[in-house]
């Protein structure tokens, strides 16, 4: 059920190009290539052709939606972790662009503490993945430091809670800082 309601609103922004592309490929497809493709008086040649436009028609459909995703506003999701337990999230950052995660995530962090990091050499970063909020995509992006030692700020705090900044994907980013526990944390992401 999920699945088929991302689906509709994955559509209903398709760019009416595309829409319009694939409607009238698919009215030829069945109206001029499928009869003919089955006809016994055609070459192999002309058997060959449809199958031929097709694949193009299906690399054009291919490119026009890579297009489209990579345009999509980006959001970024940056997680701390210290000791198998989230420390601290901001939820939805804007995102310029795929390169200035890493940064952009370190400066994240340094925002919501004050001080300067220490983590681990290595940082896990998951697919990006197409979201919808008040009905309207956008791309997400997930990444995950774990760090060595636990900033000034959340060391009283840390042993029953987990510093979350958050904002809806359509607004202003304005600052709600909030403090969860770590149950609520795993739980949530």
């Amino acid at each position: 059920m999920k699945f088929f309601k991302q689906l509709k609103n994955l559509v209903s922004y398709l760019p009416r190009t595309l829409a319009i592309t694939l409607l009238l490929a698919v009215i030829i497809f069945i109206v001029i290539a499928l009869p003919n493709f089955f006809s016994s008086k055609l070459t192999p040649w002309n058997k060959f052709s449809p199958i031929l436009t097709l694949c193009c028609f299906t690399t054009a459909i291919f490119v026009i939606w890579k297009s489209w995703v990579e345009q999509l506003p980006k959001r970024l999701t940056v997680r701390f972790m210290y000791k198998d337990d989230f420390v601290m999230v901001c939820e939805n950052a804007y995102l310029a662009g795929e390169g200035d995660i890493r940064v952009w995530s370190q400066q994240i962090g340094r925002q919501m503490v004050g001080e300067n990091l220490h983590f681990e050499p290595f940082i896990k970063q998951g697919k990006p993945t197409t979201g919808f909020d008040e009905n309207s995509p956008y791309r997400k992006y997930i990444v995950i430091f774990y760090l060595t030692q636990l900033p000034i700020k959340l060391q009283k705090e840390f042993e029953t809670k987990t510093l979350v900044w958050e904002r809806s994907v359509n607004q202003e980013f304005k600052k709600q800082e909030k403090w969860l526990t770590h149950e609520e944390a795993k739980k949530r992401f």
